[in-house]
């Protein structure tokens, strides 16, 4: 009687056992189901209103190497790790920052000079030439490529991390470029603090291909510094008509906003990409469904407060409702 009552007791725990496994399967069917509708209503609802939403969306084409940037002739994109701050001469550790042109400021050449390393602004400019000197080759290639049309970097654009960006030696780039136009304009040599503003500005602008957030935020910054040497040479009247004409040319060839409305659309794509790489491959999700759900939910944030707030259009940024 016992063993009955316990085969009966153990069959029911099967039965059991096996309806809950069942309404498991059913559950994680229903909730994929669920979730992977929501994420293509999502993306068709995005689509439809011309919004670029997926990271293949935003992989810049392949680009002919004579218009290539990169690929310039004697470029050489390590070797810019050689014009590093690091080494420049007798540069201050503690660099104090300074509040620059917006509030009607020169910047100092002095101040960034170990103290009693240089006796003057004048001075300080000239030991800066001076060092460059040693990488005028360099520095003449990277200016003649910044003229092409188009810029891609070799990299594996299938990964959104873009893991192999020389972002540090372009930053080394940037911060020589704009430090020589400075110091040129100090000793009153606008032709030669002109062709390094031009540069500046190009290689700017050419970064617009590179679809990173960050890339977006070192362009900014770079580009705050370059108006610090035009603002320089325009309190000092160093620069002719042609010069000013041809730097606000290439300054209205950029356009920051739209540039960080796209950088966000485009860590946007990353993160989805990313997100869903990981549930897809992730043995500790369950519910895959649910992965969705979050990009959804994660998308439709950004789209409230970021992207289109109060219902405006995407192109648009509430630099309010961001702070």
């Amino acid at each position: 009687m016992a063993r009955k009552r316990g085969f009966r007791l153990l069959k029911i725990a099967g039965i059991l056992l096996g309806l809950a496994l069942v309404g498991l399967v059913v559950a994680k069917l229903v909730e994929e189901a669920r979730g992977k509708n929501a994420w293509d209503a999502y993306l068709s609802e995005q689509q439809a209103q011309g919004n670029k939403i997926l990271w293949n969306d935003f992989i810049p084409p392949e680009v002919p190497n004579e218009e290539n940037v990169t690929t310039y002739p004697g470029l050489d994109l390590k070797a810019l790790n050689a014009l590093d701050p690091a080494a420049w001469p007798n540069q201050r550790a503690d660099s104090p920052p300074q509040p620059g042109w917006k509030f009607a400021q020169p910047y100092s050449l002095l101040e960034d000079f170990e103290h009693g390393a240089a006796s003057s602004e004048e001075d300080a400019a000239q030991q800066l030439i001076d060092h460059f000197a040693q990488h005028n080759n360099l520095l003449d290639t990277l200016r003649s490529a910044t003229k092409r049309s188009s810029c891609r970097f070799d990299l594996n654009y299938a990964n959104p991390q873009l893991m192999d960006l020389p972002l540090q030696e372009i930053q080394h780039a940037f911060r020589t470029l704009n430090t020589l136009a400075l110091a040129h304009l100090r000793l009153e040599q606008p032709a030669e603090a002109h062709a390094n503003i031009l540069s500046a500005i190009r290689l700017i602008k050419h970064l617009d291909s590179t679809p990173s957030l960050i890339v977006a935020i070192v362009q900014t910054s770079q580009m705050d510094s370059t108006l610090q040497a035009v603002w320089a040479g325009l309190r000092d009247h160093l620069w002719t008509a042609p010069q000013l004409q041809s730097i606000a040319e290439h300054l209205e060839a950029w356009h920051p906003s739209t540039r960080l409305i796209t950088s966000l659309q485009q860590d946007r794509a990353a993160m989805f990409t990313i997100m869903d790489h990981q549930s897809q491959t992730s043995q500790h999700v369950l519910f895959r469904g649910w992965a969705y759900q979050n990009m959804v939910s994660f998308g439709k944030l950004l789209d409230r407060y970021v992207f289109a707030p109060s219902g405006k259009r995407s192109d648009s940024l509430d630099y309010e409702r961001t702070l």
